[in-house]
Protein backbone atom coordinates (compact mmCIF):
# COMPACT_ATOMS: atom_id res chain seq x y z
CA UNK A 1 0.00 0.00 0.00
CA UNK A 2 1.39 3.54 -0.90
CA UNK A 3 1.11 6.59 1.66
CA UNK A 4 0.92 9.96 0.36
CA UNK A 5 3.60 10.85 -0.36
CA UNK A 6 4.99 7.60 -2.08
CA UNK A 7 2.04 8.32 -4.62
CA UNK A 8 3.44 11.48 -5.24
CA UNK A 9 6.89 10.45 -5.84
CA UNK A 10 5.21 7.20 -7.96
CA UNK A 11 3.24 10.25 -9.81
CA UNK A 12 6.15 12.29 -10.56
CA UNK A 13 8.68 9.36 -11.76
CA UNK A 14 5.85 8.39 -13.65
CA UNK A 15 5.87 11.66 -15.58
CA UNK A 16 9.59 11.86 -15.91
CA UNK A 17 9.54 8.03 -17.73
CA UNK A 18 6.91 9.16 -19.96
CA UNK A 19 8.25 11.89 -21.21
CA UNK A 20 11.46 10.10 -21.60
CA UNK A 21 9.41 7.20 -23.42
CA UNK A 22 7.98 9.41 -25.43
CA UNK A 23 11.35 11.17 -26.56
CA UNK A 24 12.54 7.41 -27.44
CA UNK A 25 9.01 5.91 -29.00
CA UNK A 26 10.56 6.25 -32.71
CA UNK A 27 13.32 4.46 -31.67
CA UNK A 28 11.16 1.69 -29.31
CA UNK A 29 9.45 0.87 -32.43
CA UNK A 30 12.16 0.30 -34.81
CA UNK A 31 14.04 -2.13 -32.33
CA UNK A 32 11.22 -4.50 -31.83
CA UNK A 33 10.56 -3.28 -27.95
CA UNK A 34 14.03 -4.24 -27.10
CA UNK A 35 14.30 -0.70 -25.07
CA UNK A 36 10.64 -0.73 -23.79
CA UNK A 37 10.91 -0.57 -20.10
CA UNK A 38 8.64 -2.91 -19.40
CA UNK A 39 9.09 -5.96 -22.21
CA UNK A 40 12.75 -4.83 -23.08
CA UNK A 41 15.94 -6.47 -21.37
CA UNK A 42 17.25 -5.96 -18.07
CA UNK A 43 19.83 -3.35 -19.24
CA UNK A 44 16.66 -1.33 -20.88
CA UNK A 45 15.17 -1.48 -17.52
CA UNK A 46 18.02 0.01 -15.62
CA UNK A 47 18.37 2.21 -18.63
CA UNK A 48 14.70 3.72 -17.20
CA UNK A 49 15.69 3.30 -13.65
CA UNK A 50 13.33 0.48 -12.87
CA UNK A 51 13.26 -2.26 -10.21
CA UNK A 52 10.35 -4.75 -10.64
CA UNK A 53 11.10 -5.77 -6.99
CA UNK A 54 9.76 -2.63 -5.84
CA UNK A 55 6.41 -1.96 -5.38
CA UNK A 56 5.78 1.23 -7.20
CA UNK A 57 8.02 0.15 -10.25
CA UNK A 58 5.89 -3.04 -10.95
CA UNK A 59 2.81 -0.73 -11.14
CA UNK A 60 4.88 1.95 -13.52
CA UNK A 61 5.96 -1.37 -15.39
CA UNK A 62 2.17 -2.62 -15.37
CA UNK A 63 0.90 0.53 -17.03
CA UNK A 64 3.58 1.07 -19.61
CA UNK A 65 3.08 -1.96 -20.46
CA UNK A 66 -0.71 -1.30 -21.07
CA UNK A 67 0.15 1.77 -23.08
CA UNK A 68 2.29 -0.36 -25.09
CA UNK A 69 -0.47 -2.62 -25.52
CA UNK A 70 -3.05 -0.07 -26.16
CA UNK A 71 -0.47 1.37 -28.92
CA UNK A 72 -2.04 1.72 -32.43
CA UNK A 73 -1.26 -0.62 -35.14
CA UNK A 74 0.48 0.71 -38.33
CA UNK A 75 -1.94 1.01 -40.80
CA UNK A 76 -1.77 -2.11 -44.01
CA UNK A 77 -4.03 -3.73 -45.93
CA UNK A 78 -3.83 -7.33 -44.91
CA UNK A 79 -5.21 -10.34 -47.33
CA UNK A 80 -7.19 -13.29 -45.90
CA UNK A 81 -9.25 -15.91 -46.99
CA UNK A 82 -12.56 -15.94 -45.96
CA UNK A 83 -13.22 -19.42 -47.29
CA UNK A 84 -14.46 -21.48 -50.35
CA UNK A 85 -17.18 -21.18 -52.40
CA UNK A 86 -17.89 -21.90 -56.21
CA UNK A 87 -18.76 -19.29 -59.02
CA UNK A 88 -22.17 -18.94 -57.96
CA UNK A 89 -21.73 -16.42 -54.75
CA UNK A 90 -24.41 -14.17 -55.55
CA UNK A 91 -22.64 -11.26 -57.09
CA UNK A 92 -19.69 -8.84 -55.91
CA UNK A 93 -22.01 -8.02 -53.34
CA UNK A 94 -22.67 -10.86 -51.63
CA UNK A 95 -18.83 -11.82 -51.94
CA UNK A 96 -17.95 -8.88 -50.21
CA UNK A 97 -20.28 -9.47 -47.83
CA UNK A 98 -18.22 -12.93 -47.26
CA UNK A 99 -15.12 -11.54 -46.60
CA UNK A 100 -17.08 -8.91 -44.08
CA UNK A 101 -18.74 -11.54 -42.04
CA UNK A 102 -15.46 -13.87 -42.16
CA UNK A 103 -14.15 -14.28 -38.42
CA UNK A 104 -10.62 -14.08 -40.54
CA UNK A 105 -11.35 -10.46 -41.19
CA UNK A 106 -9.18 -7.85 -38.47
CA UNK A 107 -11.29 -6.02 -36.13
CA UNK A 108 -12.47 -2.40 -36.78
CA UNK A 109 -11.16 -2.91 -40.15
CA UNK A 110 -13.26 -2.32 -43.59
CA UNK A 111 -13.11 -5.29 -46.33
CA UNK A 112 -13.58 -6.16 -49.59
CA UNK A 113 -13.64 -9.31 -51.61
CA UNK A 114 -10.22 -10.16 -53.68
CA UNK A 115 -12.37 -10.28 -57.21
CA UNK A 116 -12.52 -8.67 -60.26
CA UNK A 117 -15.62 -8.30 -62.30
CA UNK A 118 -16.54 -7.52 -66.08
CA UNK A 119 -17.05 -3.41 -65.02
CA UNK A 120 -13.94 -3.40 -62.07
CA UNK A 121 -10.44 -4.38 -62.14
CA UNK A 122 -9.19 -5.90 -58.76
CA UNK A 123 -5.92 -2.89 -59.20
CA UNK A 124 -8.47 0.16 -59.35
CA UNK A 125 -10.66 -1.49 -56.14
CA UNK A 126 -12.65 1.64 -54.70
CA UNK A 127 -11.37 2.53 -51.31
CA UNK A 128 -8.46 0.61 -50.78
CA UNK A 129 -5.09 2.95 -49.78
CA UNK A 130 -2.95 3.26 -52.58
CA UNK A 131 -0.50 3.74 -50.38
CA UNK A 132 -0.25 1.23 -47.96
CA UNK A 133 1.76 -2.10 -47.37
CA UNK A 134 -0.25 -5.67 -48.34
CA UNK A 135 0.70 -8.12 -45.96
CA UNK A 136 -0.54 -11.43 -45.13
CA UNK A 137 -1.97 -12.74 -41.77
CA UNK A 138 1.08 -13.86 -40.25
CA UNK A 139 2.83 -10.48 -41.64
CA UNK A 140 4.87 -11.74 -44.02
CA UNK A 141 5.10 -8.27 -46.79
CA UNK A 142 3.33 -9.50 -49.57
CA UNK A 143 3.99 -5.74 -52.19
CA UNK A 144 5.24 -2.45 -50.75
CA UNK A 145 1.61 -1.23 -51.84
CA UNK A 146 -1.26 -1.86 -54.00
CA UNK A 147 -0.29 -1.74 -57.17
CA UNK A 148 2.75 -3.86 -57.00
CA UNK A 149 0.51 -7.03 -56.67
CA UNK A 150 -0.21 -6.63 -60.32
CA UNK A 151 1.58 -6.10 -63.55
CA UNK A 152 3.61 -8.42 -66.30
CA UNK A 153 7.37 -9.12 -65.34
CA UNK A 154 6.55 -8.47 -61.77
CA UNK A 155 6.35 -10.46 -58.58
CA UNK A 156 5.20 -10.47 -54.91
CA UNK A 157 7.62 -10.88 -51.84
CA UNK A 158 5.89 -13.94 -50.45
CA UNK A 159 3.22 -16.01 -52.08
CA UNK A 160 -0.30 -16.75 -50.80
CA UNK A 161 0.74 -19.73 -48.85
CA UNK A 162 4.63 -18.27 -47.36
CA UNK A 163 2.27 -15.21 -46.01
CA UNK A 164 -0.42 -17.14 -44.08
CA UNK A 165 -3.16 -16.53 -46.45
CA UNK A 166 -3.58 -19.81 -47.54
CA UNK A 167 -2.87 -23.26 -45.68
CA UNK A 168 -1.64 -25.20 -48.71
CA UNK A 169 1.18 -24.43 -51.46
CA UNK A 170 -1.53 -26.16 -53.62
CA UNK A 171 -4.52 -23.85 -52.73
CA UNK A 172 -6.12 -22.58 -55.25
CA UNK A 173 -8.77 -19.26 -55.15
CA UNK A 174 -10.72 -17.16 -57.45
CA UNK A 175 -9.74 -13.85 -58.60
CA UNK A 176 -11.58 -13.54 -62.14
CA UNK A 177 -8.40 -11.12 -63.08
CA UNK A 178 -5.22 -11.00 -65.14
CA UNK A 179 -1.47 -10.22 -64.40
CA UNK A 180 -2.24 -6.90 -65.04
CA UNK A 181 -5.12 -6.16 -62.08
CA UNK A 182 -7.48 -5.96 -65.07
CA UNK A 183 -11.10 -7.84 -65.47
CA UNK A 184 -9.84 -11.31 -67.34
CA UNK A 185 -12.46 -11.08 -69.93
CA UNK A 186 -15.44 -14.04 -69.75
CA UNK A 187 -13.65 -15.47 -66.60
CA UNK A 188 -15.70 -14.51 -63.87
CA UNK A 189 -18.49 -16.48 -63.58
CA UNK A 190 -20.51 -13.99 -64.94
CA UNK A 191 -20.00 -11.38 -62.52
CA UNK A 192 -19.80 -14.38 -59.58
CA UNK A 193 -23.09 -15.50 -60.43
CA UNK A 194 -22.55 -18.88 -61.90
CA UNK A 195 -22.49 -21.98 -60.43
CA UNK A 196 -22.56 -23.77 -63.93
CA UNK A 197 -19.46 -26.19 -65.86
CA UNK A 198 -20.25 -23.60 -68.57
CA UNK A 199 -18.62 -20.76 -67.19
CA UNK A 200 -15.25 -20.01 -66.21
CA UNK A 201 -13.59 -18.08 -63.86
CA UNK A 202 -9.82 -17.09 -63.20
CA UNK A 203 -7.55 -18.54 -60.42
CA UNK A 204 -4.24 -18.23 -58.44
CA UNK A 205 -2.22 -20.50 -57.12
CA UNK A 206 -1.05 -20.15 -53.11
CA UNK A 207 3.03 -20.93 -53.86
CA UNK A 208 3.46 -18.82 -56.52
CA UNK A 209 5.43 -15.30 -56.75
CA UNK A 210 5.59 -14.91 -60.07
CA UNK A 211 3.59 -12.75 -62.36
CA UNK A 212 1.24 -15.81 -62.65
CA UNK A 213 0.53 -15.93 -58.76
CA UNK A 214 -3.26 -14.47 -59.67
CA UNK A 215 -3.77 -16.20 -63.00
CA UNK A 216 -2.19 -19.27 -63.07
CA UNK A 217 -3.20 -20.88 -66.00
CA UNK A 218 -6.24 -22.35 -67.74
CA UNK A 219 -9.54 -20.97 -65.90
CA UNK A 220 -11.70 -23.05 -64.00
CA UNK A 221 -15.15 -24.28 -64.29
CA UNK A 222 -17.44 -22.05 -61.74
CA UNK A 223 -19.08 -25.36 -60.60
CA UNK A 224 -16.11 -25.99 -58.61
CA UNK A 225 -15.47 -24.11 -55.12
CA UNK A 226 -12.34 -22.50 -54.61
CA UNK A 227 -11.05 -20.15 -52.01
CA UNK A 228 -12.10 -16.68 -51.68
CA UNK A 229 -9.27 -14.06 -50.75
CA UNK A 230 -10.63 -10.93 -49.22
CA UNK A 231 -8.57 -7.19 -48.67
CA UNK A 232 -9.12 -5.98 -45.00
CA UNK A 233 -7.94 -2.16 -43.79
Amino acid sequence: MLDGRNLQKLISRIRNQLTCLWILFPLILTTACVLHPATGTEPSRELFGLNDSRPEDALLISGLIMGLDAAPATPQIMLYAAGSMDGGMGGIQNANGFCQSSPSQPPGTMSKAFLSTSDQDLISLPGVPADLAVRGPNGSLIADNWSDLFGTGESIENSMYDAGVLPFPSSTFYTGTDVNGQSSNLNTCLDWNSPSLQDTGAVGIANLTAENWINGGAPMECAYSHSILCAAW
